[in-house]
């Protein structure tokens, strides 16, 4: 009597009859549809957000940079951002972040 439980538990950890047979004909159960359903929503608000690249661009974008300068003459140097390369009037010292691409810039005398 027991070893014939136990075989009822192993087939019922498998699946009743019922599931077996309408994974056999490819039918989903309301169950499986609504946890299906639930995956979807959370990839919408995950696909809302960004890709894992587009975070790592970002994230990288975070972190101060020193921007490039090249000298031109004595009175003027042309800063270059190390991002995006823009120059001039769009990177300067009174700016946090390039205005162009959002890099985050590195202004401090080290």
């Amino acid at each position: 009597v027991i070893q014939a439980l136990e075989e009822v538990q192993r087939y019922r950890a498998i699946g009743t009859v019922e599931e077996l047979e309408a994974m056999k004909k490819g039918t989903l159960s309301a169950m499986e549809l609504a946890d299906i359903w639930c995956v979807l929503e959370d990839l919408k608000k995950y696909s809302a957000i960004g890709t894992a690249e587009e975070f790592k661009a970002l994230k990288e974008k975070a972190e101060p940079k020193k921007p490039y300068i090249l000298p031109i003459n004595r009175e003027e140097d042309f800063t270059y951002c190390p991002n995006c390369k823009t120059n001039g009037v769009l990177v300067t010292p009174s700016y946090v972040y390039c205005t162009k691409c959002g890099q985050k810039l590195d202004w401090s005398e080290e």
